[in-house]
């Protein structure tokens, strides 16, 4: 009996624990403009419900975008969907609604018999609805929004009224504003309620009018009403700076920290290289060490060796001699050779050669090339363009190619890179793996379209772009000006400056797929890391302006530094090894990656470069 009478126990303080515990939810309750189709932007239609989420941290807190298209006030509830709301509802979490677009329809027509009375009043129609064949009581607008806010209150629930998004219409230069009707209910209704309200209609509309009529009328591809991805990312900009202000019903701490916009001190940048890489040096002592995730895997692959190009980045703005023999021990544990053998021409395999140039520029003892100049001579020497499937490979390999033919005036390394890039550029899957278009790259010929992300968006994965900016950066630090194709290699990666710019997240990052904030985790520090590296080197050598560009850096690197980085210098939000968005998952701070060393060799370049930017 007392075994029972303990288990019992035991169960119910299980039960309170987990009550405790259970995070709190905003639920989204709305139309079309709020939530359109599945919400994940077929037709290139989104409603601003299913972009706000990116601003919470799901760790703390859910969002669920319950809205759907055509509902008004009155019909979300006639269909029971208010309903199942209530049933899950609890104390503490959060209603956000939003309805009026639907609501001047027809109260009683065979299409949709979706209209409520106006105002606020107590008035009422009974009609005959012809959808459900049942008489119905239609009450105002005011009546089924007091509704929502009533019995959330009533739930513990703390209900937030936003007026109507408006639509596309002007008049002299103006938006027209719903000031006298459903954006004035909605507002007289949450104060008489004592609910938290929301002006969207009258903050977006002063928002239109700054951007302008002949730009905002590109934010609506099919009609006046419903936005694309741009207008509905700046409404839901709009809402959350709304809770960040007046952090409505104290719903602030759920939201996910703006990193600072305070320029980094070079002592600061170099305190968190440092804190990093020591993590990774306590970890790995034995740089010859195998690398043991799925398989064993020997410690100078491409992961370990992109590493080693940050640590070098770390050595040459700091000194230290235990970085310079850190480096030499991995190389003489391989013997200065590379994965595959001299033979290799699989561009990962030539990554290390990057760190073993970097050493014998320092040192010049030839053990340290040999193999890695054996591997790009056999190249070099041959007819075969077609290496570089994959656009990973141009970072690994290119930097290469550059070095070497400085270092011995030999331009045929120069030529057969660029043959190399070409080919990867203009014929790899058909018609390349560069967008002319976009200015950004797919991944390898698999994601070239018909190809698709879940939102209807071509497939850019962030490091995969990443991979290419840093390797045009660091092909460009060594290829003289007077190469051939210098010009193009710059055009190119000023393109990809200017399309990489205004993906950035507002947290500082990028998202894992550039083109796809739902899906996939969000965002992701190595791409990060690759994007802040290339924008810092293009101001560092006069490519990219600096007024433009560094706003960017300093959020990207007080981001990674700030929200990504554990205390004891573990980097959180690295996509595991893959080689598109949905591999490697999940991505969150606590989820450390397969391989640990990629993702911090990627912040060590990036601290480096915005070392010498300071």
């Amino acid at each position: 009996m007392k075994k029972i009478a303990l288990l019992l126990l035991i169960t119910i303080c299980s039960a309170f624990v987990f009550l405790e515990t259970e995070k709190p939810v905003v639920y989204i309750i709305g139309d079309s403009t709020v939530k359109n189709g599945d919400g994940t932007g077929k037709n290139n239609l989104w409603g601003w419900g299913s972009l706000l989420g990116i601003y919470f941290d799901t760790t703390k807190i859910e969002v669920q975008n319950l809205a759907i298209g055509g509902r008004s006030s009155r019909t979300f509830i006639t269909e029971g969907r208010w309903d199942k709301v209530l049933s899950t509802l609890k104390k503490g979490d959060y209603v956000l609604m939003q309805f009026g677009h639907n609501d001047a329809g027809p109260l009683d027509d065979t299409a949709r018999a979706r209209g409520t009375i106006d105002g606020i009043d107590s008035s009422t129609k009974e009609i005959y609805n012809p959808i459900t064949k049942k008489q119905e009581l239609v009450y105002t607008y005011g009546y089924y929004m007091r509704k929502y806010i009533k019995e959330a209150q009533a739930k513990g629930a703390i209900p937030i009224v936003c007026s109507l998004i408006p639509r596309n219409d002007w008049k002299q230069g103006k938006v027209i504003r719903h000031n006298d009707s459903y954006a004035l209910w909605a507002s007289e209704v949450a104060k008489q309620e004592h609910a938290l309200f929301i002006p969207l209609n009258e903050l977006v509309s002063s928002a239109y009018e700054l951007i302008g009529m002949k730009e905002v009328t590109t934010y609506f591809p099919l009609d006046h009403t419903h936005t694309n991805y741009t207008g509905a990312a700046l409404n839901a900009k709009i809402i959350q700076e709304q809770f960040r202000e007046f952090n409505l019903g104290g719903i602030k701490k759920y939201l996910i920290p703006v990193p600072s916009q305070q320029w980094p001190t070079q002592k600061k940048i170099l305190k968190s290289m440092q804190l990093a890489n020591k993590y990774f040096m306590d970890k790995w002592p034995d740089a010859g060490k195998s690398i043991i995730t799925n398989k064993e895997r020997q410690s100078n692959i491409w992961t370990r060796a992109v590493y080693y190009e940050g640590l070098m980045s770390l050595y040459n703005i700091k000194p230290q001699q235990k970085y310079y023999d850190y480096a030499v021990q991995w190389g003489e544990k391989h013997q200065w050779g590379l994965v595959g053998g001299a033979n290799t021409r699989h561009a990962d395999n030539h990554c290390a050669g990057q760190t073993y140039l970097d050493l014998y520029q320092i040192d010049k003892q030839e053990q340290r090339i040999i193999a890695i100049k054996t591997a790009i001579d056999l190249m070099v020497q041959s007819d075969k363009k077609d290496d570089w499937s994959w656009v990973d490979a141009l970072q690994m390999a290119m930097p290469v190619f550059a070095r070497l033919g400085v270092m011995y005036h030999d331009t045929l390394y120069f030529k057969k890179m660029y043959d190399l890039y070409d080919f990867t550029k203009h014929q790899h899957g058909g018609s390349g793996l560069y967008n002319n278009v976009d200015h950004l790259w797919y991944r390898d010929k698999d994601f070239v379209p018909p190809y698709k992300e879940p939102n209807g968006k071509n497939c850019y994965w962030s490091r995969g772009n990443g991979w290419v900016f840093a390797a045009l950066a660091r092909a460009l630090n060594y290829l003289p000006t007077t190469d051939a194709h210098y010009q193009e290699y710059l055009a190119d990666f000023k393109a990809m400056a200017e399309a990489i710019l205004p993906l950035q997240r507002f947290d500082g990052f990028w998202n894992v797929s550039l083109l796809d904030p739902i899906h996939f985790e969000g965002k992701e520090s190595s791409g990060t890391a690759l994007f802040a590296y290339g924008f810092a080197w293009g101001i560092n050598h006069g490519i990219l302006a600096k007024n433009i560009y560094k706003p960017a850096i300093v959020k990207a690197w007080n981001g990674l530094t700030n929200f990504a980085m554990h205390k004891n210098g573990a980097l959180g939000y690295v996509q595991s090894t893959g080689k598109e968005p949905k591999d490697g998952q999940p991505i969150n701070y606590n989820h450390f990656p397969d391989f640990e060393d990629y993702g911090l060799g990627c912040y060590l370049m990036a601290g480096a470069e915005i070392y010498k930017l300071n």
